[in-house]
């Protein structure tokens, strides 16, 4: 079987059979290669290979780290209590006093204000 050293590029002759794959040595330059190993189309195989899109992994869900609706229930008992409960503990102190102002002007600005809060509460990314 005849084969070409990559590097040297000299033609060499082996008696026996060679299995496509096989390490040989040059008798000439002494540096080993694989027969039938055609770097052109390793560096092409490579390129389509890092060519194809990669599949997507899967992410696990994202636990909820509070609950809206107690958000919003403890808001309604207590302004800014739903925001202390998700960690929000400037918001909180300071929907307490705002809304608590709103009712001792007068009725109607304390109950829009203490909505306000409620929804507050219950707005927002729950898992983050």
């Amino acid at each position: 079987m005849d084969y070409r050293c990559p590097t040297c590029e000299r033609s060499s002759r082996s008696d026996r059979p060679v299995p496509r794959g096989a390490t040989l040595r040059c008798p000439h330059c002494r540096c080993r290669f694989q027969v039938g190993f055609d770097p052109v189309e390793a560096a092409l195989s490579e390129a389509s290979e890092s060519r194809r899109t990669p599949r997507p992994t899967p992410r696990p869900p994202r636990r909820q780290r509070w609950s809206p609706g107690v958000a919003a229930a403890m808001s309604f008992i207590l302004p800014g209590l739903g925001q202390v409960y998700r960690g929000k503990i400037f918001q909180g102190f300071a929907w307490g006093p705002a809304v608590l102002l709103g009712y001792l002007a007068y009725v109607l600005p304390g109950l829009l204000l203490h909505l306000l809060c409620v929804i507050n509460a219950r707005s927002g990314d729950a898992t983050s």
